[in-house]
């Protein structure tokens, strides 16, 4: 049917355009994709800095907090105790 019309050098060269050219399309589509995805992100950056940061929910009774961070040492003293009965 089409032995007539196209050569097989047309045919081969068609069918490599068809291949690259349904590469070329994913390639777009991934691309398109990674640059939605980059400006959600960045939408969602901007977003998240308009938001205003709540109160500390820490009481004023805490030295630690209201000081900073201050050193404290401790003491770790191990006692032993056997309990032996004795025969009478």
């Amino acid at each position: 049917m089409f032995k007539n019309n196209f050569s097989p050098k047309i045919i081969g060269l068609l069918l490599t355009y068809s291949i690259n050219s349904q590469n070329n399309s994913i390639r777009g589509i991934r691309q398109i994709s990674r640059l939605e995805n980059l400006m959600i992100s960045f939408e969602r950056c901007l977003t998240y800095s308009k938001i205003q940061s709540e109160k500390p929910k820490f009481k004023k009774k805490d030295k630690i907090l209201e000081n900073g961070l201050k050193m404290v040492k401790f003491n770790l003293t191990i006692i032993q105790l056997n309990i032996e009965q004795t025969q009478k």
